[in-house]
Order: structure tokens, then C-alpha cells, then sequence
């Protein structure tokens, strides 16, 4: 089987590096590309990347470097792609770390599964820096539990989860109109699963999410829970959830988000908080139609 390791990334050379040699230190029979899609960076990911062009070479593994124009992590992924030439793609995070069997666990669980089009690996967050004290770490980055089993799920994330070629063909690309964080991920998932399509998770086929401390800085953090909110609402209308996120349910749980931060010093709450109030604004002000209906749609 051949597989295509997917990382799109924008500025994120001081974690990039590390992601890739935890990939060329993989422990796995299988034949691997790694294709890296710089969408518009501006410090040194190119650097980053072509120093590990002789480690590649070593390992028999080839290793390249795509830029396309200012496009979001959407974009990238699409551009990724389309520059691929495994049959089953391998979707990581510019930040995450793999363990050696990693791989190894993904491959033979895709083997194991042939009628599946997706595989969803468990994602471990691993705290590099001083972080906000929060009561859940939700509030700081990525993370999946689904257990132990291998078993059918209808959740995956592209921090950890592979698909196989076919499934682009049924599907299509990802959706390029939503922003990062905003239901990019969860949109082409539910057209595959509408469509049929089976994702297995691979309890063995975990990794690490990393946050270093440039991530934990509580400012930008709260930039970023106010933009994820805002750009939620196009997602959510075109899923059928706006009876979810009405302005005053959320103006309600941003009031308890805020209410639970003060009682308990938690800073999650006061970030949760600021989703609330992104939503909510972006449930009156970001009118963006995404296309297409959602198949099955009631």
C-alpha cells in the first residue's frame, strides 16, 4: 500500500521540524511519501523543510515542498492532494509528534478494514509551556479519546486520521470557504458519512498533539475562541444546527462559561466564553452560504 503523509502548514517552522523527523523515524514496511503544502508562510518553514532532505534520501522516503498563494488550511489540504500519490492519505498537524509505530498501526488497520474509506487515530495532548489553568483540556487544542476498541465512529480529525484516495473521488475536496476550526473538517465528513462512507478508529495509531508555549499565550488564545465563533455560523446553517446556537442560548452559556471561569479560576471558561460571543455575532453579521446541500439532510 502506498501512502501519501499530508502536512499543510502556515508559520509554524518552530514545530514543523520535529513533526517531520518523527515521521522519517517511522518504524513501518510500507512505501511513504511525505508531502509538505506551505500555504503562504513567512519565517523559515522552507528551511525547515529541505533540511531534512538528506534524512529523507536515507530513508528511502520522498519528502516535498508545495506552496500555493494565501488559501487556509482547507486549501492546503486540497493542494496536498492533488500533489499525492499514495492511494491512502495520511492527514497530520504541522504539530503533532508520532510515535514509531504510528504508521505501522494505520496501515495495517486500513489492511484489516478494506471497505472502510476513513481510519480516525487517538489524539494525546502533550503541554509544552505554561498553560492557563483550565478544567478541561478542550480549551487548549485538539484531543480524541473514543476508548479502546476498534470500531466505527463518526468522529476524526485531520490532526490524526487517513483516508483512502477513493474517498476524495466519492466526496470531493474539502470545502475552501471555511475558515480553520469552523466545521473545515467536520463538513467533508459529514458528506462521507451521508454518503455511506465508514471511518474506523485505530486505538494503536495514536500520537501526540503538541502546545508549546508560543500556543498558550491567553491573548491570542481568546483572539482565536472569538474568530472560531464567528466563523461557525455558515457551518451551522448549512448543517441544520442553527436551533442549536441561537443567540440566546449562547448569550445563556456564555453567561454560565463566564459565571463557572469566576468560581473556579478556570481560564477555559472565560474561553468557551469568548466562542459564545463569536458565534453570536457571527450568527448576525457572517451571512457566507456554503454550496451544496447536505446530503440527507432533513
Amino acid at each position: 500500500m502506498d501512502v501519501s503523509i499530508l502536512i499543510p502548514t502556515h508559520n509554524r517552522a518552530h514545530v514543523l521540524g520535529e513533526c517531520i523527523d518523527s515521521i522519517l523515524a517511522q518504524r513501518c514496511t510500507a512505501s511513504y511519501e511525505i508531502v509538505v503544502v506551505d500555504d503562504a508562510s513567512t519565517d523559515d518553514t522552507a528551511v525547515v523543510v529541505r533540511a531534512r532532505a538528506d534524512a529523507a534520501d536515507a530513508r528511502g522516503v520522498d519528502l516535498r515542498y508545495v506552496t500555493q498563494p494565501p488559501g487556509g488550511a482547507n486549501a492546503a489540504r486540497n493542494t496536498a492532494i492533488k500533489n499525492a500519490r499514495g492511494d491512502l492519505f495520511v492527514f497530520v498537524d504541522d504539530d503533532v509528534e508520532a510515535p514509531e509505530g504510528w504508521l505501522a498501526a494505520i496501515v495495517d488497520g486500513a489492511a484489516r478494514h478494506p471497505d472502510a474509506l476513513g481510519f480516525a487515530g487517538p489524539i494525546r495532548l502533550r503541554v509544552e509551556g505554561h498553560a492557563p489553568r483550565t478544567c478541561s483540556n478542550e480549551a487548549l487544542a485538539t484531543e480524541l479519546d473514543l476508548g479502546q476498541t476498534e470500531r466505527p465512529v463518526t468522529e476524526a480529525w485531520t490532526a490524526n486520521a487517513a483516508y483512502r484516495r477513493r474517498a476524495f473521488d466519492l466526496i470531493g475536496p474539502f470545502e475552501e470557504k471555511i475558515p480553520a476550526g469552523a466545521g473545515d473538517e467536520e463538513q467533508w465528513l459529514i458528506r462521507l458519512l451521508d454518503r455511506g462512507g465508514v471511518v474506523i478508529y485505530l486505538p494503536a495509531a495514536w500520537l501526540w498533539h503538541r502546545r508549546v508555549a508560543t500556543d498558550l499565550i491567553f491573548k491570542n488564545m481568546l483572539k482565536g475562541k472569538f474568530r472560531r465563533g464567528y466563523h461557525q455560523a455558515p457551518f451551522f446553517r448549512w448543517a441544520g444546527r442553527e436551533g442549536e446556537f441561537t443567540v440566546a442560548k449562547d448569550l445563556a452559556h456564555a453567561a454560565r462559561w463566564v459565571g463557572h471561569g469566576v468560581r473556579r479560576g478556570c481560564a477555559g471558561g472565560i474561553l468557551e466564553a469568548a466562542q459564545c460571543i463569536g458565534r453570536i455575532w457571527g450568527t448576525l453579521r457572517n451571512k457566507t452560504v456554503l454550496p451544496g446541500e447536505r446530503v440527507g439532510r432533513a
